[in-house]
């Protein structure tokens, strides 16, 4: 299919809802297209380490302000993720890129163990980094990718994430990436703690 490119050193996530500030003409154009045709648009990975391969098809949700200007606060939703077959910069007769590309397959079915494990795991590393985030617990309703943005994943891990389409790959991948952490984050506490009490009287018996 023919998608509107939006590219952003960022990934999206398919379900995940992401507010954006449009200033730049030719995405205020990209934006007005798919509000008056009702069609989604792309929003493929910029990263250092790779080429542009990756992306998110997303949907407008909302315009939620309208500058004097012509700049746009927006809400989109993540719908499906995409591979680029070709990239055509900029659109014909637009000012906005586009691509064709090949939507990928992405199971939801997510296993309700590995959820609570990597529940957690996030409490656990929240509570040794003072950290006071809500996430949702209910296991049955749990998607571990609406907090991959939040457990210290690298932009090429977060590539990786998205290519994984099967859910349970894509828990233990999350649930590797918690386990390496973890011991890293307490000995970090251990060391703040050790550097905090230098100086102080000690109890010694």
């Amino acid at each position: 299919m023919l998608l509107a490119q939006f590219p952003l050193k960022l990934v999206v996530f398919p379900e995940e809802i992401i507010n954006l500030h449009i200033f730049e003409p030719r995405y205020r154009e990209l934006i007005k297209d798919c509000k008056e045709q009702n069609i989604p648009f792309g929003i493929p990975t910029i990263s250092k380490q790779e080429t542009l391969s990756w992306g998110t098809k997303v949907e407008l949700i909302e315009i939620s302000n309208s500058y004097s200007d012509g700049k746009l606060d927006i809400k989109c939703k993540g719908l499906e993720p995409y591979t680029i077959v070709e990239y055509y910069s900029p659109l014909d007769k637009k000012m906005y890129d586009g691509a064709e590309v090949t939507i990928q397959p992405f199971d939801s079915n997510f296993d309700l163990m590995l959820n609570k494990k990597i529940i957690d795991l996030i409490n656990e590393l929240y509570h040794f980094m003072n950290i006071s985030k809500n996430i949702n617990e209910d296991v049955t309703t749990f998607d571990p990718l609406l907090v991959a943005h939040k457990i210290g994943l690298t932009l090429s891990q977060e590539i990786n994430l998205l290519r994984l389409p099967q859910a349970s790959d894509r828990q233990d991948f999350i649930l590797t990436h918690l386990e390496e952490l973890l011991p890293s984050v307490k000995k970090m506490e251990l060391l703040r703690k050790k550097i905090q009490m230098n100086g102080h009287f000690k109890n010694i018996s």
